[in-house]
């Protein structure tokens, strides 16, 4: 019989708080680096365990500090001393830290592919093409707000009623208006709406999903801006989506880093978009020729064959083959073609490059990133296959 984790208590000057399962004791206290405009009580930001964390202070001073398990992450704690929960103990309620103004998407760098694979067609710097099947259509970088999914049996909140339209639903915690892919690609209009990874988009100040197979920088097909506000049926779209909220104006001369954020393991970690190359739809990886460790199979991409590759272990434990099969697939910008798998993709992010934390002599992370109010670790690519 597996013996019950110990409960634990923070105390700090007159009051006790009851820490939430899962907290344990940090014996080394933290090197917080500081950030701009923190409220009170959070120091700043600290690498612990391999993984980033905010640092918070119940005390002026503290002498005793606890690593607090949350969603998505952990967070330290400092107070006076770590006890047993006393019958007055209150539970431990951390604010949450406003997310840091967005500057205005940038412009993705993307590494050329190796001089021995001819292009296709140029690719733009400063597009995304999003493809649905056999269709295609380009979006301004400044208009993707991220990708997210839908999952099966949603159904619409608000159906508008509109060619070329599922729907109103919530993906990733926003309600959107859902297009129909076929109508943004000109082809024959949907019936039903199907599961899995959308785009999500920011135009005229308006919030919009589209479903895609895959995302990647370029703009050999038709411009969806457009088709939505140079036909009756856009503009009819664009006036039935919900309003978005100001994008926040851009700071001149402040060098912006663009990450990409994912989970996996249930725990969040963020890629430098320009060492993405693509965003794959689910797959389900067919067998490989040859058994190789971490090796989960193949899948087709664009003509090529690539292999999927399990994250590394310090990241998370292999999907099973169910899970794996609804995960998104992430195409790493390397020299030698790699696929990996992640439980969600939750977005591109930008930050002010000055905030994030270098780290030294870690082959998996490069950086400490504060996003969405948590320690977010920033993954080299080329150390994301296992």
């Amino acid at each position: 019989m597996t013996a019950e984790a110990e409960a634990l208590a923070l105390r700090a000057g007159m009051r006790c708080y009851l820490l939430p399962a899962r907290s344990r004791r940090l014996e080394a206290p933290p090197a917080p680096r500081p950030l701009p405009g923190a409220p009170p009580g959070l120091l700043g930001l600290a690498m612990v365990e391999r993984r980033g964390a905010m640092v918070w202070a119940l005390t002026p001073f503290p002498s005793a500090w606890v690593v607090v398990e949350r969603d998505g992450g952990a967070v330290i704690c400092g107070g006076d001393a770590v006890a047993e929960p006393t019958p007055d103990a209150v539970p431990l309620d951390l604010p949450d830290v406003a997310p840091l103004p967005m500057p205005a998407p940038v412009p993705l760098a993307i590494p050329p592919l190796p001089a021995a694979v001819p292009l296709a067609a140029p690719r733009s710097r400063d597009h995304y093409l999003l493809t649905h099947g056999t269709g295609s259509v380009s979006v301004p970088l400044a208009a993707l707000e991220g990708m997210g999914s839908l999952r099966p049996g949603m159904d619409p909140a608000a159906p508008p009623g509109l060619p070329g339209a599922f729907g109103i639903h919530e993906v990733a915690g926003r309600r959107v208006l859902v297009l129909d892919p076929a109508w943004c690609t000109g082809g024959r209009l949907g019936t039903g709406m199907a599961s899995g990874l959308v785009a999500l988009l920011r135009i005229d100040g308006r919030l919009l999903a589209m479903p895609i197979g895959r995302a990647a920088p370029g703009m050999e097909g038709p411009v969806l801006e457009e088709r939505l506000r140079e036909t009756p049926d856009g503009r009819a779209l664009l006036d039935a989506a919900p309003h978005a909220l100001p994008a926040a104006a851009p700071e001149a001369g402040r060098e912006v880093a663009r990450l990409l954020l994912c989970e996996a393991g249930g725990t969040r970690f963020a890629v430098a978009a320009a060492e993405i190359a693509t965003v794959l739809a689910p797959l389900r990886p067919a067998p490989a020729p040859a058994p190789v460790p971490s090796l989960r199979g193949v899948v087709s991409h664009r003509g090529e064959v690539l292999p999927v590759h399990d994250l590394d272990p310090r990241l998370a434990a292999p999907l099973a083959a169910a899970a794996l099969a609804q995960a998104p697939l992430l195409r790493l910008a390397l020299a030698r073609p790699v696929v990996v798998p992640v439980e969600r993709v939750l977005g591109l992010r930008a930050l002010p490059a000055a905030l994030i934390e270098a780290v030294a002599d870690d082959a998996l992370v490069s950086g400490l990133a504060p996003l969405d109010g948590m320690g977010i670790r920033i993954c080299r690519a080329s150390a994301l296959p296992a």
